[in-house]
């Protein structure tokens, strides 16, 4: 292992700062015995970013002291490759919230949660699968955006299993196991929560939020190649609002 490697690591709570104009979310974190700290405009983008780090610590990764950032055995983009679907989903949201209406926000959340079943890490999760629809419909694609600073008590035990309790979205990119989950991501979107087959124009527009979140992770958070999004379609996540369609 470098000189600068440790496995010494500990991610502490986000602190929120309430200027007289903006508030700001800062990601601490401590390397070895240097203190960390990353400044973030949205509670959301602090989220996915604290989930980064955090699955990277449980997953075993070593941190560089003199970067703080995890360690990646090619040395490049390090905290890219282990980031996890819970992480880019937080990412995703928070860049589409701004610009969304009420029913499309509604739409996105209910597109993620429906795609996040199929990326669960584990067959076996430790909480029921409306426990965890409910906390990624009313709390992480939802209120967390609305300025809440901490789940419910009655979700925190699940928001704290899903920062490391979904798949890397690299693991998409996989040879055989990467397309295969692809495939169980749309199946689950063209149905609906009883399995029965959802109607075509919902699964549509289900199939196109999530290409939209993947086309995201592919160009913004570099985390995955364009190659390995479901669809070459025209949907693709924008950082400004469309004026069509609305």
């Amino acid at each position: 292992m470098a000189d600068d490697a440790t496995y010494d690591v500990r991610v502490y709570k986000t602190e929120v700062y309430k200027g007289s104009k903006v508030t700001t979310y800062y990601v601490r974190w401590k390397v070895s015995n240097r203190q960390f700290r990353e400044a973030f405009r949205t509670s959301a983008l602090a989220d996915s970013f604290r989930s980064e780090l955090m699955t990277a610590m449980r997953g075993g990764q070593s941190f560089s002291t003199a970067t703080g950032r995890p360690i990646s055995s090619k040395h490049e983009e390090p905290e890219k490759p282990g980031l996890s679907w819970y992480a880019l989903t937080l990412g995703y949201v928070a860049a589409k919230w701004p610009y969304a209406s009420p029913n499309h926000r509604r739409g996105i959340a209910e597109a993620l949660t429906d795609a996040t079943e199929a990326m669960l890490a584990s067959g076996d999760a430790p909480h029921a699968r409306d426990e965890i629809r409910r906390v990624l419909l009313r709390w992480a694609y939802s209120d967390r955006m609305r300025g809440r600073k901490e789940p419910p008590d009655d979700m925190a035990s699940v928001v704290r299993w899903l920062e490391t309790g979904t798949i890397p979205v690299a693991d998409l990119a996989a040879p055989g196991t990467g397309p295969a989950r692809t495939r169980a991501m749309l199946d689950r979107i063209s149905k609906k929560k009883d399995g029965t087959a959802a109607a075509a124009n919902t699964a549509n527009r289900k199939r196109m939020v999530l290409n939209n979140a993947l086309q995201y992770a592919a160009e913004t958070m570099r985390c995955l190649s364009t190659r390995s999004t479901p669809s070459n379609g025209p949907a693709r996540a924008r950082s400004r609002p469309s004026t069509r369609g609305r």
